[in-house]
């Protein structure tokens, strides 16, 4: 397989993100880099906003792209060592099989991440707004945010256990329409670099492969802004939580 390669220390810690399996640990490394970094702007526009801080807010567009950068490389090194850790013959290729399990453990990370971070980042910014809600209107607006906020929690676990469901059940359709999408040299193999850009965010081969596996829809990907913008058409960009 070749060493591992190691990404720098300071980006945390899986365990500690929630997000650890044998099974694929540099998926869920991939994923909780990808958390992190999304909670880290999420904190520093909170922050902002709590201080009433307008200036900060205004100025944060630079810091995001600093972050973006740092974690893009991150995840390029995740990508890399899943990519080497499904490679069971260590032949520097994906053949048929080794892609399917590759693709079913990113579908359980994806759906994982997307649920956890959803309902993470809910709860936080419902909170926030039942605390300032409630000091104008009582408790009882406090318990209808919190009535509110627990819906939406129950509608994107729900959104996220669909996606999977639909996943396991179509995914011999799924696994071939990715696999198609990756095999740019269409020689009947996944190479290392043709993995690795389908799991750099924004790039278009990241956003068609979610579209393939059916982790995304193509709304979803409009709204996130992941369809039709020149950025996306290279490597460049920021990093979505998709």
């Amino acid at each position: 397989d070749g060493p591992e390669i190691r990404p720098n220390p300071k980006h945390g810690s899986p365990e500690t993100m929630g997000c650890f399996s044998s099974k694929h640990p540099h998926l869920d490394k991939y994923f909780a880099e990808m958390a992190k970094a999304a909670k880290d702007s999420a904190d520093a526009l909170n922050t902002a906003m709590g201080n009433g801080d307008f200036d900060a807010i205004l100025g944060m567009g630079g810091g995001i792209k600093t972050r973006d950068a740092e974690m893009k490389k991150t995840l390029i090194i995740h990508a890399t060592n899943a990519f080497k850790h499904h490679d069971k013959d260590g032949n520097k290729v994906l053949d048929q099989n080794e892609s399917e399990v590759f693709f079913q453990h990113y579908a359980a990370c994806y759906v994982r991440h997307f649920k956890n971070s959803g309902i993470a980042q809910g709860k936080k910014t419902g909170a926030m707004a039942a605390s300032m809600m409630g000091a104008l209107g009582g408790a009882a607006v406090q318990r209808e945010m919190k009535q509110q906020m627990d819906a939406q929690i129950k509608q994107l676990t729900d959104q996220a256990n669909k996606k999977l469901a639909d996943y396991e059940q179509n995914k011999a359709t799924l696994n071939k329409a990715a696999f198609a999408v990756l095999d740019v040299n269409k020689d009947g193999k996944l190479q290392q670099e043709e993995v690795v850009t389908a799991l750099t965010p924004h790039h278009t081969k990241n956003v068609e492969f979610h579209l393939a596996l059916g982790l995304m829809t193509q709304l979803e990907a409009q709204m996130a802004g992941l369809l039709g913008s020149k950025e996306e058409k290279s490597e460049g960009g920021g990093c979505s939580m998709q």
